[in-house]
């Protein structure tokens, strides 16, 4: 095999592997959604949006989170077009192929006047008769609508209108171009903080007295998510991700989580509610009737309530406080000397409101009543 093969063996090789590359930079994009159909210039023909190449690699051209074009297209007489990662481009800073609200703007650029793959060093005018390869997709790009008021545009899910491509393009008319466009959706779930238990999503989600939450969200073909909470409860600007500074409720029994995000193709959201158990205490002795100056056992339950903010108490300055993980105990009282009442009292943390009970223990009629 002759040296000349060699080199141009390399060159394919060498093409095919640029086209690849770049190929896998833009299916690492978040998509929203897939161009179908074709774009037609009398010049050159048809500009096929998506398909598979010759050589079985697939293209297409792509709508991503961030309202942007990016992919190639395929022209039986040109080769690739290119959409998305572009720099130079005529009359301004910004190259990207994006929709600003009805319109598409920026640039795509024909990789023929390329000497290999779709970047680097440009061919010889004298091989692209002064072509750029640029194709401006709105005359806006350029400022020149008040000579010719082109653009492709977006109505509902089909892209239609007219693109420039210089003098070797044309007149690129885009012939109901379907941009397949989903509507954003998301899921949000909560957990208890550290618990390292699944999320749930199912609401409403019955928490723990006391404990915080973990809010996680996740969405799909979306560009923007945001949350209803503001400080509260933020998705910080991120399409999925999770926040673990909610804390515990504001106030009440249940708070609801909101997350709203916006896509291309149709908004989306999800709300989960989140329900802290009512506030229920409850205070007994055992036995509920003693003779004089004996003892009793005081028993209690805490529900939904903080038992740090609980105390007990009783005649004669009796009373303690409960700790952390005493919802439920028992102690022994102070010796009766009369009728007593003993009272559980759980003060406003924030989360619970105020709650009491109380029992009252008798001495037995047979004894002496001080």
């Amino acid at each position: 095999m002759n040296i000349a093969v060699h080199r141009i063996i390399f060159v394919i090789l060498m093409v095919f592997l640029a086209v690849y590359l770049l190929f896998q930079t833009v299916s690492a994009q978040s998509i929203v959604s897939t161009l179908n159909g074709y774009a037609w210039s009398s010049n050159i023909g048809w500009l096929q949006m998506n398909g598979v190449a010759n050589d079985s690699t697939a293209f297409g051209v792509n709508i991503t989170s961030a309202n942007e074009l990016q992919g190639y297209a395929w022209s039986s007489n040109i080769g690739w077009i290119k959409f998305g990662g572009l720099s130079g481009c005529p009359a301004t800073s910004n190259c990207a192929a994006r929709i600003v609200g009805s319109d598409l703007r920026g640039w795509a650029r024909a990789c023929t006047v390329f000497q290999t793959g779709c970047s680097g060093a440009l061919k010889p005018s004298s091989q692209t008769g002064d072509w750029d390869g640029w194709i401006s997709l709105n005359c806006n790009n350029n400022l020149s609508c008040g000579t010719s008021n082109y653009k492709w545009k977006l109505t509902g899910t089909i892209i239609s209108g007219y693109a420039w491509g210089g003098s070797v393009v044309g007149w690129l008319y885009a012939n109901n171009i379907d941009s397949v466009l989903n509507p954003a959706t998301v899921n949000i779930g909560v957990r208890s903080l550290g618990s390292g238990a699944p999320l749930s999503y199912t609401s409403p989600y019955s928490l723990g007295a006391g404990d915080e939450i973990e809010v996680e969200w996740d969405s799909q073909d979306a560009y923007e998510c945001f949350s209803t909470q503001g400080s509260r409860f933020s998705t910080g600007g991120l399409l999925d991700g999770t926040d673990i500074t909610v804390g515990e409720p504001l106030s009440g029994t249940s708070e609801t989580f909101t997350v709203f995000c916006r896509g291309v193709g149709g908004d989306g959201a999800d709300s989960i509610t989140v329900e802290y158990p009512a506030s229920q205490v409850s205070v007994w002795t055992e036995p509920i009737i003693t003779e004089l100056n004996n003892t009793v056992m005081i028993h209690w339950n805490v529900t939904g309530h903080d038992p740090t903010a609980c105390t007990i108490s009783g005649p004669n300055g009796y009373g303690f406080t409960l700790l952390m993980g005493e919802e439920t105990g028992s102690k022994p009282s102070d010796p009766i000397e009369g009728e007593s009442d003993f009272t559980i009292d759980c003060t406003a943390n924030g989360i619970n409101p105020a709650v009491s009970n109380s029992v009252k223990v008798r001495i037995n009629a047979q004894g002496t009543e001080l």
